[in-house]
């Protein structure tokens, strides 16, 4: 059974955050500008959700409402300590599986950017699709 919660994050933001298991996955859907500190609270937010593992696959979907911050190399250095902490707090051995869906032209590449900076890292395996189908057939390959 599908759990959910909704995040209001700083600056306006929200994200819709549900736990799949039947898909092994924890969905963020997300509206307005995309900050470490959204990524810190949703992991946060995550984690209070009843059945929670921090095993499971992501999908991260960023609607046309969503907006990227400014990407420098130390905000994405930041994305990858808050993931390697979160990952070492819960116990994952293995990467996290982390797909993006970024329809939004302009934001596309920025999304591209951040999947292929972390897909380097031993935490995180993250790549960028347009539809949500895709990813979500990525992610059962990957699986």
């Amino acid at each position: 059974m599908d759990t959910s919660i909704l995040v209001e994050n700083p600056r306006g933001a929200s994200t819709r955050i549900t736990l799949r298991p039947e898909l092994g996955l924890i969905e963020f859907d997300a509206t307005g500008l995309v900050t470490l500190d959204m990524l810190r609270q949703n992991l946060a937010a995550a984690e209070s959700l009843p059945g929670f593992r921090a095993d499971y696959a992501r999908l991260n979907i960023f609607g046309p409402l969503a907006r990227m911050g400014d990407i420098s190399p130390d905000e994405l250095a930041g994305a990858q300590a808050v993931i390697a902490d979160f990952n070492a707090r819960n116990e994952v051995s293995a990467p996290v599986r982390s797909a993006w869906v970024v329809p939004a032209e302009l934001a596309r590449p920025i999304a591209q950017f951040w999947a292929l900076g972390n897909s380097g890292s031993e935490h995180v395996m993250a790549a960028a699709f347009e539809t949500r189908e895709a990813a979500l057939a990525w992610l059962a390959e990957t699986g």
